[in-house]
């Protein structure tokens, strides 16, 4: 009888996880400040705003009432003249005499006026749809030739990687002295281990380029996409391993998760679906609010997660959901969820979260409800509104002037 010999790796994967924790407690600390910001700061500031500045947006809403109505009277003017074969100045006249027959006219006048408005409106809502779709049609036409043109340019660079694998070492080296050629070489192999899952190319030139060209390379791309050259070419060493023209590779930008053997990416396109379903079915029962009702309310992450979930799964991207099935498993602690290899990676999944917190928090700070709810002295946030009221007046009326000058030259043109 064999004996099962049984490898309990708790401790290596609570040692894999002690190195995200620093990560983990400094993405707390940030999503509280949000929680607060929203929690506190915002309504406290909705409604010190609701008083300190009720008039003056009052003021701002009597002006945007006026240029509402003058842009209504405007695209009227414009149905009328394409429905009626109008010039624009006798369609005016026309709409401003109408006006004047309804404040005056009988109940019949003004169902009969009001029987024409709603047939302009109809008019100009089917021609609004024509538009609409004369547009897209456009759109779609730009994107057929695009498509076109990228799978042109992919066949022209396919050539020509192919043409870099067919030189022998000796005339790749001639031709990796010029810097020009080495660096487009270089980021042609990047681009072909991103979208083909080939990165032999790449390799092979930087294998043959010098120490000094590589040095200006890491250089250039480390300023262009902010992430260390090293990291991008660890994650190209593991296609090394795998079948580089195994189907369906995933599209990622170079600093992304490249795929690897046995990737999701390698599913079929029916297994696929069915696996979209079931990591989505898991995240729900993790993160939908209906199902964290006796836990109370959803956190700060947990909603960005969430929406996050929602928008993954519209776009059927099984990548995106995998990836945040497992940072909810690593936020949550579920350890034993998670491989080994997982957790280990878990530390560029965080930065990753880290970033697009942080990139959050400096937008909400310029908001000037940021800090609201401990502030001391009001004066820098009055000044900040005021300035924001004031050039949100002042944008207005410069369209409602605008717009009463066309309307007063088509008059005067009459």
């Amino acid at each position: 009888m064999r004996t099962l010999i049984r490898i309990d790796d708790k401790k290596l994967r609570q040692q894999a996880f002690a190195s995200a924790q620093t990560l983990l407690k400094k993405l707390d600390r940030l999503e509280r400040q949000i929680e607060t910001f929203e929690r506190r700061d915002q309504r406290q500031f909705h409604d010190w705003h609701e008083l300190m500045f009720r008039e003056r947006r009052q003021r701002v809403e009597r002006v945007r009432d006026e240029y509402r109505k003058l842009c209504e009277l405007y695209n009227a003017m414009i149905a009328l003249s394409r429905q009626e074969n109008l010039a624009l100045p006798d369609a005016l006249v026309f709409l401003r005499s109408e006006e004047e027959r309804y404040r005056s006219g009988s109940a019949e006048v003004r169902r009969d006026i009001e029987e024409k408005r709603l047939a302009r409106e109809e008019f100009a809502r089917l021609e609004a749809e024509d538009e609409m779709r004369e547009a897209q049609r456009r759109e779609e036409k730009q994107k057929r030739k695009a498509e076109k043109t990228e799978a042109s340019e992919k066949q022209e660079r396919d050539e020509e990687l192919a043409a870099i694998m067919a030189m022998d070492d000796e005339e790749v080296l001639q031709w990796c002295k010029s810097p020009e050629i080495v660096g487009a070489w270089l980021w042609l192999g990047i681009w072909a281990a991103r979208e083909n899952g080939d990165a032999r190319a790449f390799f092979r030139v930087w294998s043959l380029t010098d120490n000094k060209l590589q040095k200006l390379f890491t250089r250039r791309f480390e300023s262009e996409y902010g992430i260390p050259l090293k990291e991008v070419m660890d994650k190209m060493r593991g296609l090394q391993d795998s079948d580089p023209k195994r189907p369906d590779p995933q599209p990622a930008n170079p600093g992304g998760d490249f795929a690897g053997p046995g990737s999701v990416t390698a599913l079929s396109p029916e297994l696929r679906a069915e696996t979209i379903k079931l990591v989505y079915r898991q995240l729900v029962r993790k993160l939908h609010p209906d199902l964290q009702a006796h836990e109370g309310a959803q956190s700060v992450w947990q909603k960005k997660i969430w929406f996050r979930v929602q928008q993954s799964y519209r776009e059927r991207d099984l990548e995106g959901l995998d990836k945040l099935l497992r940072l909810v498993l690593l936020r949550s602690g579920e350890l034993n969820a998670l491989r080994l290899s997982e957790i280990v990676a878990s530390r560029q999944w965080l930065e990753s979260e880290l970033g697009q917190t942080e990139r959050g928090i400096r937008d909400l700070r310029r908001s000037p409800a940021w800090g609201f709810s401990t502030r001391k002295d009001y004066a820098p946030v009055v000044r900040k509104v005021e300035k924001q009221l004031e050039a949100e007046r002042l944008a207005v009326e410069s369209s409602l002037f605008e717009l009463q000058g066309e309307l007063r030259r088509l008059e005067r043109s009459k």
